[in-house]
């Protein structure tokens, strides 16, 4: 009988590579997604003299499109007709995320160079029109560091649905059991889960509340060394 070959971490390294990607939710993972649709949903409903607080906002707001939570935020103050602020809303959540505001999250810069440096692909989701979704990348800087983006601005969900995870990983031609979701809330969460992905949840003030089960890793900020432990589990579950 032969001998087992014994690996080692180099080794691990190698053999998983070029089969794995991270999947980063723009809004939710990549940047201040959350802080900059705060500020502007806070703005635009001031005008109709309601007062969106941050429970508010994580409440009705997180991972919803404008046109589900204005309606119910506006009846709230017994207020009604709230299609025209939430398509007001929509486009200038979209111009903010070109703005002087937008920021990387801290981590995200680290961790997209040692994929690139290891070889794992990349990928971004969001809900920005495709156009609108190139001009951020540039702005950030962030083209030369990913393999591709799909928008879902489609769906109006206000989250990344199963199949735009599935579009992504078959785009990188990655199977989706070498893939791992880092996202920033509980439904881009059980989405990426539902599409069989590892996941890794980067929280905010505004999700750290939220039930985050079946994920991988719930942390403050990635580090350059996930890859490497990413790429070890990985193999490991081979």
């Amino acid at each position: 009988m032969a001998k087992s070959k014994k690996t080692t971490k180099t080794e691990i390294k190698d053999e998983t590579k070029d089969n794995m990607a991270i999947l980063l939710d723009l809004e939710g993972a990549v940047v201040n997604g959350r802080a900059i649709a705060y500020k502007v949903i806070k703005q635009a409903l001031a005008s109709k003299k309601v007062d969106v607080t941050p429970v508010m906002f994580s409440r009705y707001c997180i991972e919803r499109r404008p046109a589900q939570f204005v309606p119910e935020l506006l009846k709230l103050e017994g207020k009604k007709n709230g299609n025209e602020i939430a398509a007001k809303i929509d486009a200038q959540i979209a111009e903010a995320f070109l703005g002087k505001h937008v920021s990387i999250a801290p981590g995200i810069e680290d961790l997209l160079k040692s994929a690139r440096e290891t070889g794992v692909r990349t990928g971004l989701l969001s809900a920005l029109p495709k156009k609108a979704l190139g001009e951020v990348v540039d702005k950030l800087g962030l083209a030369e560091q990913l393999g591709d983006n799909v928008s879902y601005s489609e769906d109006q969900k206000g989250y990344p649905p199963a199949d735009a995870w599935l579009k992504l990983a078959k785009t990188l031609a990655v199977k989706v059991t070498r893939c791992v979701a880092f996202v920033g809330g509980a439904r881009a969460c059980a989405t990426a889960l539902a599409a069989h992905m590892r996941c890794v949840v980067l929280p905010d003030e505004y999700t750290e509340f939220q039930d985050f089960g079946g994920s991988d890793l719930l942390l403050d900020k990635p580090d350059a060394g996930l890859i490497t432990e990413l790429l070890e589990s990985m193999a490991v579950r081979q």
